[in-house]
């Protein structure tokens, strides 16, 4: 993905966001509510959905 035309600086784009939204914290509330394994699909899922968009 570092190197898509037209992309550059994809990588670089999602990396910044962990100084922003603070996902480790997002994921731990989300996994007491509904359990790990599930808030790990859920953040799986949401992560393929966004580099796919990003690279379409």
């Amino acid at each position: 993905m570092a190197r898509v035309r037209g992309r550059a600086g994809a990588v670089q784009a999602i990396s910044s966001l962990f100084g922003l939204v603070p996902l480790p914290l997002l994921l731990g509330l989300l996994a007491q509510a509904v359990g790990l394994t599930a808030a790990m699909f859920v953040f799986f899922a949401l992560a393929i959905a966004l580099l796919g968009w990003l690279i379409s």
